[in-house]
């Protein structure tokens, strides 16, 4: 997935990094009111029984406007807007789907660490689209499951692995209830290179996940969820900002009707992928290629983020 103008992520030539003798710092740096462009596909096929509605597939859409409002050595504050969003369902008619529409614009503020950890966030009072956010919990969600995974604590070298566990609040299918997803991440530096004139760190990921219902579900039903998912992951380290990822993730929802005597099993199989597609006003060659900037906040080498 691309934006207009930009190649495809990788399509620069890369070559190997041979200052990668010493340990690297991987933060969020960005530039301070400098709006980055970040465009989300997400693929999901559900296969389920004929009584909870058989299988569909559904493709979402959706370009994210962020733009650090505040950037300090451990956090930072970003300005979050809707560009645009778009569902399709091979199986449900255009006319009776969600307006999507509706929520474009709408804007929000989060506090993130550097290590990229959604800390809070909160509907941005007197933005452009204040009250078309239809609540902040999908907003939450979308950021806290996004394809980006957490950063390390510390320097890391090629080979290096750093665990992460994050819990999310989280629906069961057709609003049954709530309960918190654990997901916990195992992501590792694969390789640093040089991508034109910018350092890009290569990262793997796999994640397990499990549902942890907060009680019985509506009419008495009780769920579990369990799955696992991976992800390829490129940071830019020059600028401090994440580049593209491409994950898949699989995973099982069973549904256990009252009496014990009713189960059904449903399998969902996601493939996602987000790509900086835009820096600044309009979109340009911002995946794959030179983001040497004059003002950066994080050094070449990988130096830890200034203030």
């Amino acid at each position: 997935m691309t934006g207009a103008g930009v190649p495809a992520a990788g399509a620069q030539e890369a070559s190997p990094d041979t200052g990668t003798a010493d340990p690297v710092y991987l933060r969020l740096s960005p530039e301070p009111e400098l709006t980055l462009t970040y465009a989300h596909r997400v693929r999901a096929r559900v296969d389920a029984p004929p009584q909870l509605g058989g299988g569909q597939s559904l493709t979402s859409n959706m370009r994210l406007r962020q733009t650090p409002v505040r950037v300090g050595t451990d956090s930072l504050d970003v300005r979050i807007q809707i560009a645009d969003l778009s569902l399709s369902a091979d199986s449900v008619p255009e006319e009776q789907l969600p307006d999507l529409a509706r929520h474009e614009g709408a804007t929000y503020l989060a506090r993130m660490t550097t290590r990229g950890e959604l800390v809070r966030m909160s509907e941005e009072n007197g933005g452009p689209g204040t009250g078309r956010a239809g609540g902040i919990s999908p907003v939450q969600r979308s950021v806290r499951m996004s394809a980006f995974p957490t950063l390390p604590d510390a320097p890391v070298r090629p080979g290096d692995t750093w665990v992460d566990t994050t819990r999310v609040q989280t629906g069961v299918m057709q609003g049954m209830g709530e309960g918190t997803t654990l997901a916990v991440s195992r992501t590792t530096l694969e390789e640093l290179r040089r991508e034109g004139k910018t350092r890009v760190a290569r990262l793997s990921v796999v994640t397990s996940y499990t549902f942890q219902p907060e009680d019985t579900v509506r009419s008495g039903i009780e769920a579990d969820m369990s799955g696992s998912g991976s992800a390829s992951v490129r940071f830019d380290v020059t600028s401090g900002r994440y580049l593209h990822s491409e994950s898949a993730q699989d995973y099982t929802v069973n549904l256990r009707y009252p009496g014990g005597d009713r189960t059904y099993s449903v399998r969902f199989h996601v493939n996602s992928e987000a790509q900086l597609v835009g820096i600044g006003g309009g979109e340009e060659d911002a995946a794959g290629g030179d983001s040497t900037r004059e003002s950066g906040n994080a050094g070449s080498d990988g130096s830890p983020p200034g203030n």
